[in-house]
């Protein structure tokens, strides 16, 4: 989910729909246009233009043949927040009891 104040033309976005029941390829694009439609942080949609590897999903070619899909702030994410976020999963935690103690 993207707040309105995050957002921005040229941003990097991929798929994070809580809703979707099945694990699907995620789409990616870059914003291209953003809608506001009213005065509340996800009051809002943009248009992105997916990038070629989305493309060959073919949920996405079917239903987007120009390359441009519409998108509310509740289905996407900013890449490069996804992109944190695996880092920090991928991250080892060391493990407590081996750390060395001070005496």
């Amino acid at each position: 989910m993207i707040p309105k104040s995050q957002m921005y033309l040229g941003a990097r976005i991929v798929e994070n729909d809580p809703e979707e029941e099945t694990p699907v390829v995620p789409y990616k694009g870059t914003v291209t246009a953003i809608e506001e439609t009213g005065k509340g942080e996800l009051d809002y949609f943009v248009y992105i233009r997916l990038d070629d590897e989305s493309m060959k999903q073919k949920r996405i070619s079917l239903c987007c043949p120009d390359k441009i899909m519409t998108c509310f702030p509740w289905t996407i994410d900013l890449e490069e927040k996804q992109k944190m976020e695996q880092k920090m999963k991928n991250k080892k935690v060391p493990d407590p009891s081996k750390r060395h103690r001070l005496s």
